[in-house]
């Protein structure tokens, strides 16, 4: 611009018009100097950028790292009623996580991912799900909608912010348990990072009687239920006899953060109890097995289903275990906790704790659950 300007004052100048040069010269800075204040006048206007999103090999396994505290997402228990958490072991040296750290990312047509879970391998699909009144759970899907789709905004490679499709302007964060949370200021959200087929750090281990130094073994272990574990094991000489998948669960009881023992060489079976002494007869069984027939597999329910006309909206699941309600949320029933058993002590934990429930309704006793179902018609 300016040379084109000094191209016309030179031809000017040539053609001996200096005053009308001098003239237009003044006028023209005169000009530029009202440009500048105007423009100085105007306040800025922030102009967002259109967001890039992620995109995902479906085909592939993805760690998602929080860069704030290099801790993985992770599994410890897949419940409707467990805080989704970000406390999971990640080693960016060896780019290793541990085996409740895997996920795969499902495109779906309107642009959003779905998260799931691939750790566990019972028959159901987990996802990241969030849920009215509480954090985050993986939990299996009860229907498709927004509580399981999220956008991935691209912060930098391999890198993003998490938003919930459920609740307009809802970001991922972590609280100082490593709870995951959200926020409504975008500022605030975690920025993760997602790694590509990460390595698996190994959760196989073998367990040694300290008074012997033999092992627990599975050699010709019998596949009868109470079946004696042998604790003979040659510490030398490890093979997938000796070798169990270790685990985190929640027992029948309710309780979280269980440590199991499945064994490597008899897949789907695990110790139930054991005394770690020389000749100890721990107890295996087939119930322990991990089958969709036990709850909160939903197998008893489907086979009742095939034999029986079945109203689920007019239909209840009553039980005093939190495995016994999940369950029915799983089979799409509306679930009672009752307070005989477990319940009330399960109940009142959850209430202290500020966390949503699983169950749709609690009652004292099987006729206060009776009562409310009848009210209901």
């Amino acid at each position: 611009m300016i040379q084109f300007k000094y191209c016309l004052y030179t031809k000017y100048i040539k053609k001996g018009k200096w005053k009308m040069i001098k003239r237009l010269n003044k006028n023209f800075f005169a000009a530029i100097l009202t440009f500048a204040m105007a423009i100085g006048m105007i306040a800025p206007v922030n102009v967002a950028a259109n967001d890039e999103y992620l995109n995902f090999d479906q085909d592939s396994i993805y760690a998602i790292v929080s860069t704030t505290t290099g801790k993985a997402l992770n599994i410890k228990t897949a419940s409707w009623t467990s805080p989704a958490e970000a406390d999971g072991e990640y080693n960016a040296k060896t780019n290793k996580i541990s085996n409740s750290s895997q996920f795969m990312f499902i495109n779906e047509n309107d642009g959003s991912v779905t998260i799931k879970y691939t750790g566990i391998n019972d028959g159901q699909d987990y996802y990241l799900r969030t849920e009215s009144g509480q954090t985050y759970v993986w939990a299996d899907t009860r229907n498709e909608d927004t509580t399981a789709k999220y956008k991935i905004t691209k912060t930098a490679d391999n890198q993003g912010i998490i938003e919930s499709m459920k609740r307009t302007n809802e970001y991922l964060s972590i609280d100082s348990k490593g709870k995951l949370v959200y926020t409504s200021d975008r500022d605030l959200a975690e920025k993760f990072n997602f790694v590509k087929n990460p390595g698996i750090i190994s959760n196989i281990a073998w367990i040694e009687n300290v008074a012997t130094g033999k092992l627990v073994t599975f050699a010709d272990q019998p596949d009868e239920n109470f079946s004696a574990i042998k604790v003979t094991g040659d510490a030398g000489n490890i093979g997938d006899t000796e070798k169990f998948k270790v685990t985190f669960h929640t027992n029948d009881n309710g309780i979280k953060n269980v440590i199991s023992f499945e064994s490597v060489s008899k897949p789907g079976y695990q110790i139930a109890s054991a005394k770690w002494v020389d000749g100890a007869v721990p107890t295996i069984g087939s119930y322990k097995k991990v089958c969709n027939c036990r709850k909160p597999g939903t197998g008893m329910f489907e086979m009742a289903e095939k034999d029986f006309p079945v109203d689920k909206t007019a239909s209840y699941m009553i039980g005093d275990k939190l495995l016994d309600t999940e369950a029915g949320h799983r089979f799409g029933v509306t679930s009672i906790l009752v307070g005989t058993g477990y319940g009330a002590e399960l109940h009142k934990e959850q209430q202290e704790k500020g966390e949503k429930p699983s169950y749709d309704h609690y009652a004292e006793d099987l006729g206060q659950a009776a009562q409310w179902i009848l009210e209901r018609k």
